[in-house]
């Protein structure tokens, strides 16, 4: 109330009134157009004026009428002679400046200080120090009182010790027991869910981009003929163009590592390796305090890694891409080991795994119907490929040996539930966090809820060998189930947003399990 524009003028007497005393600080001229004489004096001096909204602290610049053209200062007359209740006009202010460093030289910009003053209900103490915005030009300070392009705490320098004060509870006083930490605020809750969703992207993305690469580095195309099911993988991931898995290009391997590296290393690619990678550091670093030291480390070296890249410039080939690939697949398996055995068990670590489920629900689907769709007539080297990415070809080998099938590959990255890379086993997890989520377990299901049970159901009631059967060079039922997983996940994620996080309006806070 006190920051609306249209008490400004009248500071001064109530100051006066409540306090019997003068302002402490000298207020800005301001006149209020909602009456006649202060209206009157307004439009006689436009030019040394600026003009504000009367009733509404916003983020606006103000208007200056000596900046105007013709049209745009008598628009502004003509509002101001319609509805003069709605302005204020405010003398010209001229800002100090402070020295800014920018660049490699010092700078004057113009500044602006914000005091803070605490009240107990009784009585009132203007804090020492406070923050100063400062700015290249003087107009965007003036658009409200968290303008500016940069601020920086002040503070001031007392002539002695300082007496400590603490809002902590004594350490002689018993602690309330908890099972959970403080309550989550659906911000941090949304970040968390997004933070695991673009963990297992990459993930994901890296684990299919390194067998390409060992393929490329190996340089024997006869060893390869599962290039252009590669190719497309990464295409179906959003990670390369679409035109490096054209078979009747007929490119050789030196070609596609010449086409495959700027795509991989350009900050301009949207979804580029780097740029999902860029997007992990910007979420980790808004929910860092939720996360261990190590946790957020773990993620933290995956930009170094690229900064490296940077350095060694044109020197980059698939060889140093392959060893930055295998850095970071360890940097984000070394977070899921420390997540999954150091985060508690509270709605922290729900949300941020919910997210890697289901984003690993997604990779895989994704990654079945690319392969396995059209069965090829030598699968052999399609299947290795495929366990390969899904980090599978140990449990694989160690229940079949050598003898690659499709029905067993799809078994165990489907439907098996004791393989943590399938999806049944995602799902499965999925539906035991949403169940624990806050409002879940009333009366009725919940879209989210409704989703979850379906997915579950629907592949766990599935059998590998109708799904490996092939009718005219194509897995019909295996294309089907895939495909609707990969169109209710945006549904679910939706469903979730909608439900719990920020987007659904006000914010909220997560407590309990």
């Amino acid at each position: 109330m006190a920051e609306t524009p249209a008490l400004t003028p009248f500071l001064p007497s109530i100051c006066r009134f409540l306090l019997n005393e003068e302002l402490r600080v000298p207020n800005l001229a301001t006149w209020w157009c909602g009456q006649e004489q202060e209206l009157s004096y307004v439009l006689d001096h436009l030019d040394e004026l600026v003009i504000r909204p009367a009733w509404q602290v916003e983020a606006t610049a103000a208007k200056e009428p000596a900046l105007m053209s013709k049209t745009e200062r008598d628009e502004l007359v003509q509002q101001l002679k319609a509805r003069p209740s709605d302005f204020v006009a405010q003398e010209r202010m001229t800002r100090s400046t402070v020295p800014v460093w920018d660049g490699n030289e010092a700078q004057p910009w113009h500044a602006a200080y914000r005091l803070f003053v605490s009240s107990d209900g009784i009585s009132t103490q203007t804090l020492p120090g406070g923050l100063a915005r400062v700015s290249p030009d003087r107009y965007s300070l003036d658009r409200s009182m968290t303008a500016g392009e940069r601020a920086q705490d002040v503070w001031v320098e007392s002539e002695g010790p300082v007496e400590r004060v603490s809002l902590l509870r004594p350490p002689d006083v018993p602690l309330k027991l908890l099972r959970s930490g403080n309550d989550l605020p659906s911000r941090d809750a949304d970040n968390l869910f997004w933070l695991g969703r673009s963990i297992e992207r990459v993930d994901g993305a890296a684990r299919v981009f390194r067998v390409l690469l060992q393929r490329v580095t190996a340089g024997n195309e006869a060893a390869v003929s599962d290039q252009r099911v590669i190719l497309r993988a990464l295409v179906a991931l959003g990670q390369i163009d679409p035109s490096l898995a054209i078979e009747e290009l007929g490119q050789a391997w030196a070609d596609i590592e010449h086409s495959l590296l700027p795509i991989v290393l350009s900050p301009q690619e949207s979804r580029s390796l780097r740029n999902c990678t860029r997007e992990i550091g910007r979420l980790v670093n808004t929910v860092r305090d939720r996360l261990s030291i190590d946790a957020w480390r773990s993620l933290h070296v995956l930009n170094e890694e690229w900064e490296e890249a940077d350095a060694q410039g044109c020197r980059f080939d698939a060889s140093n891409l392959l060893l930055l690939v295998d850095r970071m697949i360890h940097s984000l398996s070394e977070f899921g080991g420390l997540s999954s055995e150091g985060m508690t068990r509270a709605q922290v670590w729900r949300f941020l795994d919910l997210g890697r489920r289901l984003e690993r629900v997604w990779t895989v689907a994704t990654l079945l119907q690319t392969a396995l769709s059209y069965p090829a007539e030598n699968e052999e080297p399609i299947l290795e490929s495929l366990l390969e990415s899904t980090d599978s070809l140990m449990t694989y080998r160690s229940r079949y040996l050598a003898t690659m099938q499709a029905a067993a590959v799809i078994d165990l990255l489907l439907i098996d539930e004791s393989n943590p890379r399938s999806i049944v086993f995602q799902l499965e997890m999925i539906q035991n966090h949403v169940a624990r989520l806050p409002f879940a377990g009333q009366a009725t299901l919940g879209p989210d809820e409704r989703l979850a049970i379906s997915m579950y159901n629907d592949v766990r009631l599935a059998e590998a060998q109708v799904l490996a059967n092939s009718d005219s060079g194509f897995r019909q039922e295996l294309d089907s189930m895939v495909q609707s997983l990969i169109d209710q996940i945006p549904l679910f994620s939706n469903a979730i947003s909608q439900r719990y996080l920020i987007h659904a309006g006000l914010a909220r806070q997560f407590g309990g399990e």
